[in-house]
This record gives structure tokens, sequence and C-alpha cells, in this order.
């Protein structure tokens, strides 16, 4: 009877587990470059994006404040060139004050592990450009307005090559619906079990 009740509370808790996890896409360098000594870079897209094939965001904001864009479902681009890191969190998010953002992305996730597409910031103070020819991607410009970067305003900084790949690839996990059903049914079951 108790292995009944322990098989029934491990279904339930089954019942409330996600169903996917956030996608995380990680920089590697295939050809570097001789203005930009080291280079680092991450993507996190939403599940959701990531199961619908690709992710889109197109915001212009000049001179703020700004309400938020669309964005369906890049949570965030980071990066560090020459050991000055840039993390732009919720692309398209609201600009409150007065100030320049551009984002404009776009990513297809359909090449299971790797990352395509095209990628332009600017937060006013820094700003990259990146695009993909098939799985290959290379950083057209990289600039920064933060004096002692090497990529400070008129430096020209750019020309690497690498790709986005990811370790986690995303797996359905039991979903919650067929799992109470069956938990009912299975109550029921111990149910007439007990009468009979």
């Amino acid at each position: 009877m108790k292995t009944k009740y322990l098989a029934l509370s491990i279904l339930s808790a089954l019942t409330v587990l996600p169903a996917w996890a956030n996608v995380v896409y990680t920089w590697h360098t295939l050809v570097p470059s001789t203005s930009i000594a080291s280079f680092a870079s991450q993507i996190v897209v939403s599940d959701a994006a990531y199961s619908s094939g690709s992710a889109s965001v197109n915001f212009s904001c000049f001179m703020g404040p700004c309400p938020a864009g669309s964005n369906d479902g890049v949570l965030s681009i980071s990066y560090s060139a020459n050991g000055e890191n840039i993390v732009l969190e919720n692309p398209a998010s609201a600009v409150p004050q007065f100030g320049v953002r551009i984002d404009q992305i776009a990513f297809d996730f359909t090449n299971v592990g790797f990352l395509r597409g095209n990628l332009f910031f600017n937060t006013g103070s820094d700003d990259i450009t990146i695009s993909s020819a098939g799985n290959v991607w290379t950083i057209n410009a990289l600039n920064s307005d933060n004096e002692g970067s090497a990529c400070f305003r008129t430096a020209h900084c750019g020309d690497i090559t690498g790709y986005y790949e990811t370790d986690f690839f995303s797996v359905p996990e039991p979903m919650p619906l067929p799992l109470m059903s069956l938990g009912l049914i299975s109550l029921l079951g111990l149910r007439r079990l007990k009468r009979g």
C-alpha cells in the first residue's frame, strides 16, 4: 500500500516541473582579430522562442523617454571585449530618460545547436554589429565611447569570426496535464481496490 502512495507522490511532484528552460548560446572564436585581443559573448533566449525557431527585436529610441518595444524571446546579450563588459538585459525594454538605444536583432534556431542571424545594438555609449553566414558569425564593428576602451570612438574594432553554440538542447519534460490525468486514474484505481 505504501508503494502506491509513494508512486502517486512522485507523479504529482512531476506535474509541477517546468516543460522547458532558457537556452544559452556561447561564443567560440575561430579567427581572432588584431584589434580585439579577447572576445567572449553569451546570448540567452526563451524556451518559447527556441521552440518557434526564431526570435527578433526591432526597437529604436532617439532622445527618450521611449516605451518598450516588441521582443519575442531574446532575454539578454552580453559580451566582453578587451576586458570591457557589456550586458543588454531585456532588449527593447523602455528607455526611461533622455538617451539613445537601438536594438535590431534577428535569430534563427533551426540548425540545432547553432545560432544564425544578425545583431546590432547601440546603448548610446557602446555599439556592436555582428552577422552570420550560415553558422559562422563575423563581428563587423565594435565601438565604445568609454575612454580607455581599446575600441574607443575612432578605433576600428572587429573582423573576428566565430560561432554561437549551445550546450543545452531543449528536450520536452513530461507535461503537467497528462501526468495529472494519470494521477487521477491511479487514485480511482486505488479507491476501487479498497472497496473490493
